[in-house]
């Protein structure tokens, strides 16, 4: 289309030809994301390549999408397959959003005219739950990565419905579809890092985000441009990274955004799905950041981490979340889940009563935040994670997060109310970084890149840091520089444990009990 130049439409040509001929037996219906996905890629280069083709081969593309596509897709419906109307998971947006586009593709073919007008009214019909996965300020359950796979398809649907018939079905006119921008934003650290939980990958960055840029010409809002050019880092200390750019880039493209649009943005921001991100600049590469979670273990590609969180300073990550495992492992989905490290609540940056995981169908709620929304003062949230351990106490457990901007400190505060349920069970509070750990009685000096703080005990009193490496084997993962910081209390009583984290030699003092965090802040 730009360079009139047919090496690139004979070489595309090639390939649709390629996918929709024999060599192809079928587009995987049975992991329908790949029927999803490929009805979606063939249903463009049709669109885009149309006058470059002869007539065969428009037949013998259409046919394919027929076959391959449509005739899975057709039978998914009938049966009411879990993905055609299921809320909470990226498989809707993706499978629905990919009929979309290949039924907007063909409809026009008498030889498909039938088939495609009914995917189109079924895959219209069912990706109605899909965009009701974005709540209204725009958080999504599944976090960052599973957020850009599925709104990439959500927003190629809503673009090609928008440039097919004029209407998208209100699709863009939903809050939750207006906020989500933002909310991806607020996900990414100063280290250009997201708040990776769940099942992302262990150093999950902001990189490519078309999505971002078709956010902005829709709702004019310069930030989503900004940040569809800016790249890994907030700062705007390093750019994108062009060597894999996205066609869609081209396609959605805007000049406009500025750092002054991303100065106007909040610091701190709570959101339903029970996340929420604190920080002390959207400038400065060094700044401090953390992003915490209360969640549901039952979420799709959740695991069984409630009060986690991750922080950065200095320009490094010093708490880290290890992300997902490899998907082949057995059952990696199913009742295995809860075996491997990564999944396993021990295996986060939270409480465990020993080995015992979080109870799987457990949700905890941000139940109180403050945000101070400057450089300076105190922003806390509170998180009532009872629910989660409800197989270990019949106490309350209530995790604080505060983080003191004026010295860049994170203080973490746990009540547990009442003993555990097993007297000779220790409750243990862990962390994991990269970072090189010296451990020395109550605290651990972290260092990286030149960059050191100190996690610090303030209670108990009595308490000692210990260190381990993580060590995990084959089919996991690697888990090499992974260290493991933690302390054990005693579970025969009530308990109370509060770590300080903060740059340099990191001072702790004496905060106040939660239920005072509201009326008198932690501190």
């Amino acid at each position: 289309r730009m360079t009139r130049n047919s090496t690139w439409s004979d070489r595309c040509i090639r390939e649709l030809l390629n996918i929709v001929s024999d060599n192809f037996t079928d587009w995987s219906p049975v992991h329908f994301l790949d029927t999803g996905e490929m009805t979606h890629a063939v249903g463009l280069g049709f669109d885009w390549l149309y006058d470059e083709l002869t007539s065969p081969q428009r037949e013998a593309i259409v046919k394919g999408i027929a076959e391959k596509g449509f005739g899975p897709a057709h039978e998914s419906y009938a049966r009411d397959d879990w993905w055609t109307r299921k809320e909470g998971t990226n498989w809707n947006l993706v499978c629905n959003g990919g009929m979309i586009v290949g039924s907007l593709a063909v409809m026009d073919e008498p030889s498909a005219k039938e088939i495609a007008t009914a995917i189109f009214s079924n895959a219209t019909s069912g990706i109605h739950s899909g965009f009701e996965t974005y709540q209204d300020d725009g958080s999504w359950i599944e976090g960052a990565g599973y957020w850009s796979y599925a709104t990439r398809y959500g927003v190629t649907a809503m673009s090609s419905l928008l440039s097919a018939t004029g209407d998208d079905l209100g699709f863009s006119k939903r809050e939750g579809v207006r906020n989500t921008g933002r909310w991806i934003i607020n996900n990414i650290g100063p280290t250009g890092l997201f708040f990776n939980h769940g099942d992302e990958s262990e150093h999950e960055r902001f990189e490519d985000e078309p999505s971002l840029f078709w956010f902005s010409n829709q709702y004019r809002d310069p930030l989503y441009a900004y940040f569809g050019r800016a790249g890994v880092n907030v700062s705007g200390s390093s750019s994108v990274d062009w060597n894999v750019p996205r066609w869609k880039d081209l396609m959605f493209y805007n000049p406009n955004g500025t750092a002054g649009d991303l100065s106007k943005e909040k610091l701190e921001n709570v959101y339903a799905t029970q996340d929420g991100f604190f920080r002390t600049s959207w400038s400065d590469v060094d700044a401090t950041f953390v992003g915490f979670k209360g969640g549901d273990n039952a979420a799709s590609h959740a695991h069984f981490d409630l009060g986690t969180f991750v922080y950065d300073t200095l320009g490094e990550r010093f708490a880290m979340d290890l992300g997902s495992d490899n998907y082949s492992m057995p059952d990696y989905f199913g009742h295995l889940r809860g075996t491997y490290y990564r999944c396993m609540t021990q295996g986060h940056n939270t409480l465990s009563f020993d080995h015992l995981n979080q109870v799987s169908s457990a949700t905890a709620k941000i139940s109180y935040y403050k945000a101070s929304q400057s450089a300076k003062g105190l922003s806390y949230a509170l998180i009532d994670l009872t629910d989660g351990y409800k197989n270990a106490t019949h106490g309350t457990v209530m995790r604080g997060i505060a983080l003191l901007k004026d010295t860049n400190q994170l203080v973490i505060r746990d009540e547990i109310s009442e003993p555990a349920l097993m007297k000779s069970q220790s409750i243990y509070w862990s962390m994991h970084t990269e970072a090189n750990v010296s451990v020395s009685a109550s605290e651990a000096q972290l260092s990286s890149n030149g960059k050191m703080i100190t996690a610090k005990i303030a209670v108990p009193s009595d308490a000692m840091m210990t260190s381990v490496d993580v060590d995990l084997k084959p089919p996991q993962y690697s888990s090499a520089g992974i260290k493991k910081i933690m302390l054990g209390v005693p579970g025969a009583t009530n308990q109370t444990i509060v770590v300080f984290l903060g740059p340099g030699e990191n001072k702790s003092m004496k905060t106040n009990p939660l239920s005072r965090w509201p009326s008198e802040g932690p501190v």
